[in-house]
């Protein structure tokens, strides 16, 4: 395809812009819990992990030169770098189903989607590699299986489309819903594919790249399958209205109350064919896109679940929107208006939001508020010099009297791992049920026996995590020796206050067995 030089020179606009204000952004600020979790699988990487694939430790590996220069920026750069592909990818996408200026409206919405742009295309998530492996694949799919008359290029499409998805299964497990689209939109619309034999060798090479996850979980009583069959599993619940609309709210939310807006508009569209001719590639997007909403969806009448679940099924839905909106040329003046007004919100979000981080609001009260979740990438740098200062006073030398941190949950743990322990040389150690440590279950072997260090300080923040005492008795420990404050201020004001607890008299652990 291609493109004029006037849609080119948006397109690069875009992009640049939009990486230009996210790197700042990402300079800025400390890692989000997840984040910094996520750096671990770098840390210590591996064919699978407790709660998700290897993509994102992987990521992590190649944009800090294996964990070389670890700034918030580097840690985040592939998402970043990701996200410009992402804008790349849905432009030719829409682009290809419409018009060149279909194509610069579907990048701008893809911009304007707090998941697409900001979740998964600023902070370092499993998302980020998911959701650009799934444009790709969407691209490949639309132009391949909508083909009535399949060739030799339409079979390599394909083939490569089942690499595509079988890569996002290495980022997140449900990618595969993209298959159950396909395959569903095949058997109503395009039963020929089936008689192909690309579309099971594309198939068999989704299944290949899944081989590392199913050999590890393997290895590990399908301990990951187990975490998250949990998380969905609503058998045996009853209806749960909270959890329902929050997480309806949750879509209007993380994709932008105004795209949502005009997302169910094109829907309705879709399915009015006496006004608008629906071409098989409208059918395509409408297949690979709803599933991912409606099961997660259909889960949240039972049971509490996370808005950005069914994330990649907007992807799709945001390039259907770009082509329902600028079929019609009279409705291109209302398809500007939702563009401007959308990317307005996400660049308040942009700027503000560092702000808020940073510097708080006016009206926040001065007593320590375990609900600000602003406080999640705060402090981390402030904490980390007066934890230094705390045990110089104590006369401890980390790495002569062979000083070990420990935390009762992944997070705070992987915060204070990143921002203290590593660039000390200090182990850290989560000590609790894997529920709670996640990949610490596996980190607290590879970095040896407990008991072979000498001096133990137990790190958490107060309010909001567990006391010390329940390492004592015949746990962990025996005794609790003494218990230091540290506050960590956000302009001069009390905002977190950390417990630093020394633990005497560490007890041998048994060599537990991984129960799912």
């Amino acid at each position: 395809m291609k493109v004029s030089h006037s849609y080119s020179n948006w397109l690069i606009l875009i992009i640049v812009v939009n990486f230009v204000v996210k790197a700042v952004v990402a300079s800025v600020l400390e890692l989000g819990n997840d984040e910094v979790y996520y750096w671990t699988y770098a840390l210590y990487p591996d064919i699978s992990h407790f709660d998700h694939p290897p993509m994102v430790g992987w990521l992590i590996q190649l944009t800090t030169a294996n964990l070389k220069v670890t700034h918030e920026f580097f840690i985040r750069l592939g998402s970043l770098l990701l996200s410009s592909v992402g804008i790349w990818l849905i432009y030719r996408l829409a682009s290809r189903i419409g018009s060149e200026r279909t194509g610069i409206v579907a990048a701008l919405f893809y911009t304007a989607s707090p998941y697409l742009n900001i979740i998964s295309g600023l902070m370092i998530m499993p998302d980020t590699s998911q959701v650009v492996l799934l444009l790709g694949a969407t691209y490949l799919l639309l132009t391949s299986v909508t083909s009535q008359n399949p060739s030799g290029k339409e079979d390599l499409r394909i083939i490569l489309a089942g690499l595509l998805i079988g890569l996002a299964f290495l980022s997140k497990y449900h990618s595969l819903i993209t298959w159950f689209g396909t395959l569903l939109y095949l058997a109503i619309h395009n039963r020929k594919w089936f008689l192909r034999p690309s579309l099971y060798l594309s198939g068999l090479l989704t299944a290949v790249m899944m081989l590392p996850v199913l050999y590890w979980n393997y290895q590990n009583n399908f301990i990951s399958f187990a975490f998250h069959g949990e998380r969905v599993d609503a058998s045996g619940l009853q209806f749960n209205a909270v959890a329902f609309m929050q997480f309806i709210l949750g879509q209007f939310i993380y994709q932008n109350p105004l795209l949502v807006l005009a997302m169910i508009w094109a829907l309705v569209q879709v399915y009015k064919r006496n006004k608008v001719h629906v071409d098989s590639y409208a059918n395509l997007l409408v297949y690979i896109s709803l599933p991912y909403i409606l099961i997660f969806l259909a889960i949240s009448a039972f049971r509490f679940t996370l808005p950005h679940w069914s994330g990649p099924g907007f992807i799709g839905l945001v390039v259907l929107t770009a082509k329902m909106l600028t079929a019609n040329p009279s409705s291109w003046l209302n398809t500007k208006r939702i563009a401007i007004a959308s990317n307005l919100i996400i660049l308040l979000v942009l700027i503000f939001g560092p702000i808020v981080v940073n510097s708080g609001l006016p009206f926040m009260q001065r007593k320590v508020n375990k609900n600000d979740v602003t406080l999640d990438m705060y402090g981390w740098h402030q904490l980390s010099p007066k934890l230094d200062s705390l045990l110089k006073a104590k006369g401890i030398d980390p790495q002569a009297d062979r000083v070990a941190i420990i935390a009762s949950k992944w997070f705070p743990a992987a915060h204070i791992d990143f921002y203290y322990a590593q660039k000390r040389n200090i182990n850290l150690f989560a000590l609790g049920p894997i529920d709670q440590i996640h990949k610490y279950w596996w980190i607290n072997k590879m970095r040896g026996p407990l008991c072979n260090h000498s001096r133990f300080f137990y790190v958490t923040s107060f309010p909001g995590y567990k006391h010390s005492s329940y390492l004592i008795n015949d746990k962990y420990f025996t005794s609790i020796q003494q218990t230091d404050t540290i506050r960590i201020y956000r302009k001069g004001k009390v905002v977190k206050t950390f417990e630093i607890t020394e633990l005497k008299g560490c007890l041998p652990q048994k060599s537990d067995t991984l129960q799912p």
